[in-house]
């Protein structure tokens, strides 16, 4: 008889049922092997035992959150490949999810089309969200606008900080004419009527990349 190839087994870390319910729909139905848990405390507990071939996780949840989890399981020399799972995409929780060598970084609902990305990571067939920085990521998004370079430091100072153009022209050492400018180029390549709407989808475009 021949060997079956064992499906590989992911944890599905997320404190809303409804959700971890979806999710495990999509993947067994793919024909993945699926584990559940409600928070951080249990999914530490199920790391110990045994690490998944991918850990898809939730950042904000009560007692431990995702990116606490992360430094927990960390120090015990445990580093599942992950994959963030989040309703509320931010720069800051990119850069620390960059940091601590997660793969990559979905923006909730997760849905079908994110299977292929899933298989990607598992079977080693795409550069993995770490071995790209967070700044690499948006200078490509912002390069595939048009964009040219000159433009890139505004962009990624509004990305990361915000301000003003004036706030932004001080820290870069640019007149604020110059970034009024940039901003706009960036606003008219993304077809968007506000800053506001800007940041959102360079959000998005970073979740989808």
């Amino acid at each position: 008889m021949e060997h079956e190839e064992k499906s590989p087994r992911i944890l599905i870390v997320d404190d809303d049922p409804l959700v971890r319910n979806a999710v495990q729909r999509i993947l067994d139905h793919a024909g993945f092997d699926t584990e559940l848990a409600a928070d951080g405390f249990e999914a530490l507990n199920l790391l110990h035992r045994s690490i998944p071939d991918l850990m898809l996780l939730d950042l904000e949840m009560p007692g431990i959150s995702g990116i606490e989890l992360l430094y927990l399981v960390a120090q015990d020399g445990i580093q599942p490949r992950t994959v963030i799972l989040t309703a509320k995409p931010s720069t800051e929780s990119a850069l620390e999810a960059g940091r601590l060598k997660v793969v990559d970084y979905f923006v909730k609902p997760f849905d079908e089309r994110m299977i292929d990305r899933i298989k990607d990571i598992l079977y080693n067939q795409s550069v993995p969200f770490s071995c790209m920085t967070v700044e690499e990521r948006i200078k490509l998004i912002l390069k595939e606008r048009g964009l040219s370079e000159r433009v890139h430091p505004t962009i990624l100072c509004l990305y990361s900080s915000g301000g003003s153009n004036r706030e932004i022209a001080e820290k870069l050492g640019l007149s604020w004419t110059k970034v009024r400018s940039h901003i706009r180029q960036a606003m008219a390549a993304f077809d968007v009527a506000s800053r506001t709407e800007l940041v959102s989808s360079i959000i998005q475009e970073f979740s989808k990349a």
